[in-house]
């Protein structure tokens, strides 16, 4: 599911059965990931050149949304960096 991630958000989304993945609507790729036993992290999806790239940025108990987000932006921005060919 897509929506703003808050803290609100973060703290009352029920566990599953399954992981539950919740995309936030800021920052794209940036999601919450929140096991069935109620572990909560938050996490990247983007590409670099053809990989597909998943990488942890950390449990919500260690860093904050909004460090996620800015882990996050920083990423994509070096991503977008090395697409363009400007971290040579």
């Amino acid at each position: 599911m897509k929506l703003e991630l808050t803290q609100a958000l973060i703290e009352t989304t029920a566990p599953q059965a399954q992981d539950v993945i919740v995309w936030d609507t800021r920052v794209k790729g940036l999601f919450l990931k929140i096991t069935p036993k109620g572990k909560r992290s938050y996490g990247l999806y983007y590409r670099r050149g053809d990989k597909q790239l998943r990488p942890k940025l950390g449990d919500v108990r260690e860093i904050t949304l909004e460090q996620a987000r800015q882990m996050a932006g920083e990423l994509l921005l070096q991503a977008r960096r090395e697409k363009l060919g400007l971290n040579q």
